[in-house]
Parts: structure tokens; sequence; C-alpha cells
């Protein structure tokens, strides 16, 4: 039997108050008589001037005491609960996610305390009782199910391994709620750093989550020209306190510089390399202090490998601008103001810089400051407007940042396209995919604007023309643990060939090419190759820690540690409250009739 709470015995107390109403004596009464055959009570009538009198058993006061002890074990919420340590069926949810990674203690991480508290649940179920255990990250899966062996149980425990996908174990919610239709008696124990939904199910959620210090490496851009290169490096601090740390450049896994920074709480720095050599392959940006988790501590970048792209920008001057496309690995830029001579085919992208084609080229293109197109019309003009970026792929880097315009174009966001700047109703930018072609759209002067003049804009520009500029084996070179990536393979070239970071090989037939190549686990370097004729096409893309969900460790601290209401007041639970006030009622009843009799 369990109680669902403990105040009501507080009224215990209250018993010794009957009793003591039992001993005391009730006030006599004088009678006069015309004998003295009473003389002998005289002794008693002065005993009864006492206040208390020896207790003596009355059935009314046991009658009343029983009464009160139903009603306040009634108060208690009495249950039996068919489940238990006893239940048929022992369900356990570790989440396996990347932040599990974090250290929950000097000598274990949140993972392998998650194992530990599981490890513990088997041992304290009843023998016979059916084990499942299930891991959560990006996906949920079914470890074991329906163990009946508790030594095999812990085996299957102990072989876990923590991944280092974005995830979280809600999605385990409803996957639990279709399988306990069949299980009968049930018990479900969530094992995570972050917040279950348990809805009805019969769970609690056993927490570990940790305090601790934790900083990441978020991204590495590599920018070159033909002279120089410069690599920028962001770090995030999510603590709450100051993060000092040594940045470390490897290219090709040699150190190639360090520098120091000072990070404030809950703030980003972007930690600038110059003069780095031009004929890397890989970069990889690493933090030199101990955090408490160490697998966003690293983050990597590769070279452009194919073809340099010929980008035209058409303007009459903006040196900002010209030096920011510089910078975009990958590229070869042309500068001119004559429209005259622009030709379809000669570029693989068009800046238009608030001059206008007279004619509408077949190729990828940029309007900065435009007039009205075949993929967008103006509307007016809007003055003194603050724009906020939108989160995109393009913006990824930019965190909520913030720049004024003095006039900008009103254009309507084409509904198959991505927006990245916004001011309420007002576009501020978008790009997306017309025919084939990429277009882009910047609809204010940065002449007029202060964004260039920040060191976000670079960033900003090498997102925009590498999303405009989709070229090789790989539609981008960057992603994150559990991304799906579309190879752009040759229909009648050979099959793909990927090479895991760990080493590991792995073959795509091409003819299967329209399936994506989701096995993107390992963060680190892959690199895919391809044979198309004799020649072979090899291209390296990296795959980093997923930091935006998965590094904020604060955050996910969890405020569930105990058990959903329904954990113990489910259908495998016996409510006998109300089994106990019938019982009261019946007592203070007869209470009433030998009251009544003895009158």
């Amino acid at each position: 039997m369990n109680l669902t709470a403990l105040w009501p015995l507080a009224f215990l107390i209250l018993i010794p108050g009957i009793i003591i109403l039992y001993m005391l004596k009730q006030k006599t009464t004088e009678y006069q008589f015309s004998s003295i055959m009473l003389w002998k009570e005289v002794y008693k009538n002065m005993e009864a001037n006492r206040p208390f009198e020896k207790l003596k058993r009355n059935i009314l006061m046991i009658l009343q005491i029983i009464a009160l002890l139903g009603l306040i074990f009634a108060l208690t919420s009495p249950f039996l609960k068919s489940g238990g340590k006893n239940s048929g069926n022992l369900v356990l949810v570790l989440d396996s996610s990347a932040s599990m990674n974090a250290d929950y203690s000097k000598k274990l991480s949140r993972f392998e305390k998650a194992k530990e508290l599981a490890l513990a649940q088997i041992k304290k179920a009843k023998s016979g009782t059916k084990i499942t255990i299930i891991t959560c990250d990006k996906d949920v899966k079914v470890e074991a199910s329906n163990l009946q062996d508790k030594q095999g149980a812990k085996a299957k425990i102990k072989a876990l391994t923590c991944s280092e996908l974005a995830g979280d174990t809600n999605p385990a919610t409803s996957y639990i709620q279709s399988m306990v239709k069949q299980l009968g008696a049930y018990e479900a124990y969530f094992i995570t750093d972050s917040d279950v939904k348990t809805l009805d199910l019969n769970a609690k959620i056993l927490s570990v989550a940790s305090e601790g210090v934790n900083a990441s490496v978020d991204s590495v851009i590599y920018s070159k020209t033909e002279k120089e290169s410069v690599a920028l490096v962001k770090v995030t601090n999510h603590s709450k306190e100051t993060f000092e740390t040594e940045v470390t450049l490897y290219g090709d896994n040699k150190v190639i510089s360090i520098e120091e920074v000072s990070i404030p709480p809950k703030e980003s720095e972007t930690v600038y390399f110059e003069n780095v050599n031009t004929n890397l392959k890989v970069l990889k940006a690493e933090i030199s202090k101990q955090d408490a988790l160490k697998n966003d501590n690293t983050a990597y970048a590769v070279v452009n490998q194919g073809t340099k792209s010929k980008v035209v920008l058409v303007t009459k001057s903006n040196i900002f601008l010209e030096k920011s496309i510089q910078l975009v690995d990958g590229v070869e830029l042309y500068k001119t103001s004559d429209v005259a001579t622009l030709k379809d085919n000669e570029a693989d992208l068009y800046i238009f810089d608030s001059i206008m084609p007279k004619d509408e080229l077949d190729a990828n293109k940029l309007y900065i400051n435009p007039s009205s197109t075949d993929y967008f019309t103006v509307n007016g003009t809007s003055k003194g407007t603050i724009l906020t970026t939108k989160e995109g792929t393009v913006t990824k880097y930019l965190d909520n940042f913030q720049f004024g315009v003095n006039e900008i174009k009103k254009i309507k966001c084409p509904v198959n396209a991505e927006e990245f700047f916004s001011a309420g109703d007002t576009t501020g930018g978008f790009y997306g995919t017309w025919n084939g072609k990429k277009i882009g759209v910047l609809p204010f002067d940065l002449h007029q604007t202060d964004f260039p003049l920040q060191a976000e804009f670079p960033i900003f520009m090498n997102q925009l023309l590498h999303e405009l500029l989709e070229t090789g084996l790989v539609p981008n070179e960057i992603f994150y643990t559990g991304d799906s990536i579309d190879f752009l393979a040759n229909a009648s070239g050979s099959n793909l060939k990927v090479k895991h970071p760990s080493g590991r090989k792995e073959t795509i037939e091409v003819r299967n090419i329209a399936k994506t190549f989701a096995d993107t686990k390992e963060a680190g370097v892959y690199q895919v190759s391809q044979k198309v004729g004799k020649k072979t096409e090899t291209q390296q893309f990296v795959v980093n820690f997923p930091v935006d969900s998965e590094s904020d460790i604060k955050s996910k601290i969890s405020q569930q540690t105990g058990a959903s209401k329904a954990f113990e007041t489910n259908l495998n639970t016996l409510d006998i409250k109300d089994f106990i006030l019938l019982l009261a009622i019946l007592v203070i009843g007869a209470e009433w009739f030998v009251y009544v009799k003895e009158q």
C-alpha cells in the first residue's frame, strides 16, 4: 500500500483530545434526601468534584477514534499498486543525444550516470519482470524488448554508447504510448538531461542534468584570394561566467596559429586568423580550456576543392562589397559597370549593385538595391528601418544580428524563397530558385547602411554566395551531425564512394542517389568521390557538432525530477480512499446508534 499525501497525518494529534474528553468528570447535581442511607456515597461525591477520573472502556470513544482514523487515512489518498517493482513490464528510456556527453561529475558523463540509474532500476525489479530498453537521439531505437534475463538486460545497458546527434526523449513518449497498450502493467523511466512530456504514461523522469561551464567552437569560415587567406572562427560562451581560452587553428593537422580570447557570459566572439597558407585542404579550430562538454570544442572547414566559380560584380563603386566577395573561398571575381557587355553563361553568378541589366540573363543572380524584375515587384520605399536576421541557412552564424538602413525598397518575399532579413512585414532580403537558377535579393543600397562595416557582413556574404553557387558533388561543404545530404552525382558516372572520419568506407549506388545520405553520425571530415569516364572527382565536406541545440547545457536542466501525475494514479493502481471513507461513515452511524440506545 502507498500513500499519495502525508500531511493529513498531522490530524492524529486530535486522538489524545478525544481521550481527554472522556477522562473529564461531568459536573454533579445535588439532591436532598430525608434519610441518611446515602452517607456511604459521600466519599464518591467528593471524588466527583475532581476534574479527571480513571479512563474507562467506552464504546462511544472507541468508535469516535476509529472514525477519526478513517477520515485521516482517507485524506492521505492511499492506493494499492499493481505495478512498481512487482509490475509485469519495466521500460527504460535513455537519452543518448549529444548533450548527454557532458560531465555529470568529475568521473562520470551524463550518459554514464544514466546507465548507472538504469542498472539500479533493473536490480530493483522483481524476478520475471519483462524489461524493454530504448535509446533516443535523433531517432527512437529499441535496444532490447521483453527481456526477462536481468543479467542480459544489464549487459545491454553497459554496452550502450552516446551519440553526437541532436535530439531528446520526447519522441519516445508517443512510441511508448502505442507500445504499452499490449503491455498491461508497466513502469516507464525516462533518464535524461531535459524535460519530457510524459502525458498519461505511467512514467517517472530521472534527471541527470548537471551544472557546468561550457563553450563551443561554432564555425570555421575559410576565405582566400590569390595573395592571402583568412580564417574566421566563432566561439560561444554558454556559461554564466567569463570564459578565457586559447583558440588554436590547424591546417592539415599542423598548428598554424594560436590566439587568446576572453568571452563574456552568454556571448560570442569571432577570432580572426590572417595570412593563412593558401594551399591548405582542411582547417580545424579548437579551444584548449577543458569544459563540461568536450565534443563541441572542435570545428572543421574545407577549402574549395573544385574549379573556381566565376562571379561578375556589376557596380560603379563598392569597396566593402568587393572585398567581402574576394574573401569567399573558391570565387574568382570580375568587376564591370557596363551591363551591355554581359552575356548568358559567361559567369556562375552575376551581382547587380544598384545597376539593372537591360535584359534578364539566364544565370544565377544577386540583386542589390534593385528595381522591378520578372521575379519580383518593387512597391515603393520605407525609410529608417531596423532589420533583424531570420533563422535560416544564410544567417545561421549571425545570432539575431540587427542593423539599420536609411531606405529600403518594398518587395514581397515570394512563397518559394527563403527570407533572411525582415522588419515586421517588410522584407529585408531573400533568395530562391526560379527555373533552375538561384536568385538573391538585398532591397537596399549598401552605401546607405552600416551593415558592410560590421564583422558579420563578410560572414553573411560568404554564406549567401555559397547558397547561390552550388557546385560539385556536395551542395554545401559544412553540415551537422544527423543532417541528410543529397549528393549531386553524375548519373552516367560510377557509384559514389564515401569515406567517413573514422576511416570507414561506404559505396552508394548512383541509381539510388535519390535517397539521401544520412549516415552523418560522426563529426569530422568526410570525403566523397565519383569516376566519370577517365576522370575521378573528389570532394571533401565536414560534419560538425550540433552546437545550436546541444551546447547550451544549462538550458537543458530538467525541472521534472519526480513522477508524472499518472505514475501513481494510472489504471494499474487501485485507489482505496473511497472504501475507507465509506467505512468511516458506517462507524459514525454505529456511534450514533449506540448513543441513542444508551440515552
